[in-house]
């Protein structure tokens, strides 16, 4: 009989869209039987189907079959068991990710345990009441555990399958790194803003989406500019003229900076300004998104308007 000896599953760094590799080794008689045929399903644990598996490259088989199949004594033939490798693949969609992602965020560990499920159809060889030998094929199916620990999970799987890194970001130019004379302050709160924003998408990575507004409130805070920073407010209204922006621009902008940090806060405090505890709010995925954001958007923009005015 055909069984799996070993398991190991992985992300498929060439495919364009999100797939995963699935290495098994397999141990049958090579005399009795012949493995002609592989598939399978991918589930969660709770049986909900997330894709198809399939053979990812078939290979060329040459066995010789005995005849006397029933007749063998099964107790002497460990040394006419063999061994082989079989790569199979499963490619998975955003739905199948976001499931998997769930399930994973919720368990006290964050990782994830995948059931494979494998259907192998044999060539086999037996006799009949009548001595006659027949060729028959026969599909056996089994089932395996493969649990992926949250630290490699994070590692090895969420870059390859778009986990934490569904938009296209670009880092600029950090202002620090050249000559900015007056606006070296300026500089300043961007270099510091950008290491927040890393701490951002490493907690996105993680699924911690609470963390990321969290993180985010720094980002708002940075930018916050109070009455006594007239120096710093001048800089910035002096640089946004010089691309057209209206003194009514530059105030709106100011003010959606303080109202992004009081939208993040509502996820972080107990209390509401009056001291009543407020109703318990959680952050979900499509909020820690959606805050991620619109932070790397003012970082991109201020940067981007800095770098330019010092090009000039």
């Amino acid at each position: 009989m055909i069984y799996i000896t070993k398991t190991e599953i992985a992300p498929d760094k060439n495919a364009v869209n999100p797939c995963l590799l699935i290495n098994l080794e397999f141990e049958f008689d090579r005399y009795y039987e012949l493995p002609i045929g592989f598939s399978g399903r991918l589930k969660t644990q709770d049986g909900t189907r997330l894709s198809y598996i399939q053979s990812e490259k078939d290979q060329n088989f040459q066995y010789t079959l005995r005849d006397n199949g029933l007749t063998i004594d099964q107790s002497k033939t460990k040394h006419d068991r063999s061994k082989f490798t079989k790569q199979l693949s499963t490619e998975l969609t955003n739905n199948a990710i976001d499931r998997i992602e769930l399930i994973r965020i919720a368990d006290p560990k964050k990782e994830i345990s995948l059931t494979v499920e494998i259907d192998v159809t044999t060539l086999k060889i037996e006799n009949n009441q009548s001595q006659i030998t027949q060729l028959k094929a026969e599909i056996t199916q089994t089932q395996i555990i493969y649990t992926i620990p949250q630290s490699k999970w994070i590692q090895d799987f969420a870059p390859h399958l778009g986990i934490g890194n569904y938009l296209l970001i670009e880092f600029p130019i950090n202002p620090t790194d050249i000559e900015i004379n007056k606006l070296n302050s300026w500089g300043d709160k961007l270099g510091r803003a950008r290491k927040r924003l890393e701490e951002m998408q490493n907690y996105l990575a993680l699924g911690e989406w609470e963390k990321v507004i969290e993180a985010s409130r720094k980002v708002w805070e940075i930018f916050k500019l109070k009455e006594k920073e007239v120096v710093l407010k001048s800089e910035l209204k002096s640089l946004l003229y010089l691309n057209n922006y209206s003194e009514e621009g530059l105030d709106n902008l100011l003010t959606s900076i303080w109202n992004m940090h009081e939208y993040a806060s509502k996820f972080v405090h107990e209390k509401d300004k009056e001291g009543s505890l407020k109703p318990e709010l959680y952050a979900k995925k499509e909020d820690a998104y959606f805050i991620y954001m619109w932070a790397i958007g003012l970082v991109n923009m201020l940067s981007e308007k800095l770098k330019n005015e010092v090009v000039r």
